[in-house]
């Protein structure tokens, strides 16, 4: 080969692989009612070509580079989508930190309960057997079903009331009121989807102004090795597990965030991990808890500090001012923080305003249910050890 021929090779291959690095940080678009995923999604509107937005969000994360603003169009239907942000798949985000702006968007992991998977079992009782266990949330149109809860695992199915749902024995139970008839007439859903953002092994992320709802697990999961972590303005409600889970080594922010309604916990933190509440919302389910700290620590507000402890269902808790920067940013925390006292958190007494809003249908794509078994699983699954799968 030619000696200007080998240099203009190399001029190109090392304008491929360093020029994308070099380039500055861009705005791309979503909208799941315009947009196309064909399309660049480096403008807001349709324009000649293929200049548009894309349609969903997995489509704009393979098209960023690191530094990148994915903006979300907030419109009436929300976006069924599970995303993952994985070093090991986009590991360009090294290079800078991606921004998830919502705009009042909604994410939600809720499909609709296929016709006959139903099954009447006597008077208003009927049953469901979904394909995955321990972690359940029943939706009706756009808000959680109210949930009958067991102060311990009976050894009998007790009465439900009318228009309440319970896990019992890896199987879901409804007691339809009287003006209802079945539950095949119903716009019943399930929360099918595991978890609403998944975050793994990748730095400097920020999410704000978004809303994640029906997720069997949790809304946001930060498992492990993700640092630079900033929740702003995000409210995940009504997830079958926890609104925020954060494991391993990871570390987030969050800040004007409200993780209401979640069946085991507002805040679940664990092995090493660290988070910081600053004017958050904490409203737990009807069983569950705001925070549930079963490793690492977290510290809500500008001094108070919450550890794990060896006895089940207590937490450590103490205050140290937050170490911070000369620029007055909050620095991560290392070491450990002398606890000065024991104490069980309580449950939070403060619950928002409802919020009014035409309900959205759910969509018809199904979710999988098996024959009945005997499997014995406990309606409280704040025991599970299930995390999803970051690949």
């Amino acid at each position: 080969m030619p000696r200007s021929c080998s240099l203009l090779l190399g001029c190109v291959v090392w304008a491929l692989c360093v020029a994308p690095a070099s380039l500055g940080a861009r705005d791309l678009y979503v909208d799941n009612l315009l947009g196309d995923d064909l399309s660049t999604g480096e403008t807001p509107q349709a324009l000649e070509g293929r200049e548009g937005p894309v349609r969903t969000i997995a489509a704009a994360l393979k098209l960023c580079r690191g530094s990148d603003t994915i903006h979300l169009a907030n419109n009436p239907l929300p976006y069924f989508e599970s995303i993952s942000i994985s070093g090991r798949k986009l590991f360009n985000l090294d290079l800078g930190g991606l921004t998830i702006d919502g705009h009042g968007a909604t994410l939600s992991g809720v499909f609709r309960i296929p016709q006959g998977s139903w099954r009447h079992r006597a008077g208003g009782l009927w049953e469901l057997h979904p394909h995955r266990k321990a972690h359940y949330q029943l939706v009706r149109f756009d808000r959680a079903v109210p949930e009958f809860q067991f102060e311990l695992l009976p050894r009998q199915l007790p009465i439900l009331p009318p228009g309440t749902w319970a896990a019992w024995r890896g199987v879901i139970f409804y007691q339809v009121q009287p003006e209802e008839g079945s539950p095949e007439n119903l716009p019943l859903g399930l929360a099918a989807q595991e978890v609403g953002v998944t975050i793994h092994d990748v730095p400097n992320i920020t999410i704000r102004n978004l809303t994640l709802r029906h997720y069997r697990l949790d809304g946001v999961n930060v498992h492990d090795r993700a640092r630079g972590i900033v929740l702003q303005n995000v409210r995940s409600l009504e997830n079958g597990r926890a609104g925020l889970a954060v494991a391993g080594s990871s570390q987030v922010l969050a800040t004007d965030c409200q993780f209401s309604q979640n069946r085991v916990a507002a805040v679940l933190n664990s092995e090493v991990a660290e988070t910081r509440l600053l004017q958050c919302e904490l409203t737990p389910g009807q069983s569950g808890s705001p925070l549930l700290v079963r490793g690492g620590r977290v510290v809500v507000g500008e001094n108070s500090v919450y550890e794990a402890s060896q006895r089940p269902g207590q937490i450590i808790y103490g205050t140290a001012p937050i170490p911070r920067e000369p620029s007055g940013a909050p620095v991560p925390l290392e070491g450990s923080i002398p606890p000065v006292g024991t104490q069980t958190l309580p449950r939070s007494n403060f619950s928002g305003p409802t919020e009014k809003r035409p309900p959205v249908a759910i969509p018809e794509r199904e979710v999988e249910a098996t024959a009945p078994d005997d499997t014995d699983d406990s309606s409280d699954p704040a025991g599970a050890t299930e995390s999803p799968d970051p690949a």
